[in-house]
């Protein structure tokens, strides 16, 4: 969750800065990655119980 907020905090500061129409496409990618990155060892265990 740190990772997330301190995303969440250079994201608003970019905001602030007004590049809020390409920070609104990187917002959701960084996110993405973010998301991904903390959920890929739930998702492999998630993965292997349904395959399995």
């Amino acid at each position: 969750m740190k990772s997330a907020d301190r995303t969440r905090k250079i994201v608003d500061n970019l905001t602030r800065l007004g590049v809020k129409a390409t920070v609104t496409k990187s917002r959701t990618a960084l996110w993405n990655a973010l998301q991904c990155r903390e959920a890929q060892s739930q998702l492999k265990a998630v993965t292997s119980c349904h395959s399995g």
